[in-house]
């Protein structure tokens, strides 16, 4: 009788381990499928760091989808949510300390940081000089 408790008692800690490791790798992939993506830069670029639970940040987000017509094919718009435990490793690349953060680049041009929320027209006057040094 001892034996066969003990055996079974093996088989369902077996199992339970078993399951685990599946939702592991489970919970693992499904995190990292939304990861934001930063490629080598091809075109000027405004990476948006931000949060959906900050006022500020919702506004920029905004601003972003507004401008993102506009200056389509111009600028390359990359919107990075910190909360998604996904974009953690770009976060920490850029080492975001405030939201919302503005990541201005360009090709042979050094990186602007902008923390805080930006004014339309001086989002406008940047994203025009990332376009007119790439030119």
């Amino acid at each position: 009788m001892m034996n066969i408790e003990k055996r079974l008692q093996r088989r369902v800690s077996l199992l339970f381990l078993i399951v685990i490791f599946i939702l592991l790798g489970w919970f693992k992939w499904n995190s990292s499928q939304d990861q934001a993506e930063i490629e080598p830069i091809q075109q000027p670029r405004w990476i948006l760091f931000h949060s959906t639970k900050c006022e500020a940040c919702m506004k920029m987000e905004e601003l972003s989808s507004k401008l993102k017509e506009e200056y389509e094919g111009k600028v390359e718009f990359v919107d990075v949510d910190i909360d998604k435990l996904s974009n953690e490793k770009i976060v920490s690349e850029y080492k975001i300390a405030f939201i919302p953060t503005s990541e201005f680049e360009a090709e042979g041009m050094k990186r602007i940081e902008r923390i805080g929320a930006i004014p339309e027209n001086e989002l406008r006057e940047i994203l025009d000089g990332l376009v007119k040094k790439n030119e």
